[in-house]
């Protein structure tokens, strides 16, 4: 293993003590991408924590369960799938799309300084409710434009997708692939599908330096501590605890 990858650090082997890996969303390192195998769990704790706290809570005055909130919300994003919502006059950032609030929902889940600004936007958004959405910030979100700058995206997808394995030139073939993230995740399965598996499909070279050996019975110089936790809606547990087993005497913290 050691043989196999080079960090790009610029430090020499001999004095790199310690090195951090990532299973930002890996069942098993050895497998498929799952980002999304604790997103639902996030949101139950964020919808949660609204109804507990409805004085900093846009939705709580709405729905005073946090079930029948995940029930609306989940309607609600449906409906947009066939039926976008113009909430103001700008065609280009006042209409509320399927990708474009499922998008707004799991940025801000990862971020829970970004829940208030959340409950604001979907309270917006159920309530039909122009100024308020025009008035709702979601750190980090904007709503999609029409034509969006793509330098940003190609150039990550010229990482992510050389190192990535799967390739198909066969739609019908990626079908199970989608029904298995739809699965993980009704509110981002599509989207990782979309995001991980359709834009590196058919792309034309892989990484040299990409590892392909396994993470199975890894025997480390030092023993390895793997963080995790349990409320991650792009980091699961399950990456964690996967590959903690994967290196011997490493601890799960």
């Amino acid at each position: 293993m050691e043989s196999s990858i080079r960090p790009n650090t610029g430090i020499a082997r001999e004095h790199l003590l310690l090195i951090a890996l990532a299973a930002c969303g890996a069942d098993n390192p050895n497998r498929s991408y799952s980002f999304s195998l604790d997103t639902e769990i996030t949101l139950s704790a964020f919808l949660t924590g609204c109804i507990e706290s409805p004085q900093l809570c846009a939705l709580a005055p709405i729905y005073n369960s946090a079930g029948i909130l995940s029930q609306r919300i989940a309607s609600l994003i449906e409906d947009l799938k066939a039926s976008p919502l113009a909430l103001g006059p700008n065609s280009t950032t006042d209409v509320v799309t399927y990708d474009g609030i499922k998008s707004a929902i799991v940025s801000a889940l990862y971020f829970p300084f970004s829940w208030y600004g959340l409950a604001e936007l979907l309270a917006a958004v159920i309530e039909g409710n122009a100024s308020a959405y025009a008035s709702a910030t979601v750190p980090g979100y904007s709503p999609p434009s029409l034509f969006p700058n793509l330098a940003g995206p190609e150039v990550q997808n010229g990482i992510q997708c050389a190192d990535r394995p799967f390739r198909s030139d066969d739609l019908a073939s990626m079908l199970p692939v989608l029904a298995r993230f739809e699965t993980e995740s009704w509110i981002r399965g599509d989207g990782d599908v979309a995001i991980q598996v359709l834009q590196c499909a058919r792309w034309k070279f892989t990484s040299k330096e990409r590892y392909e050996g396994t993470f199975d019975n890894i025997k480390t110089r030092h023993s390895a501590l793997v963080v995790g936790n349990s409320i991650d809606p792009t980091t699961p547990l399950a990456s964690a605890r996967n590959l903690s087993e994967g290196l011997k005497g490493s601890v799960l913290l």
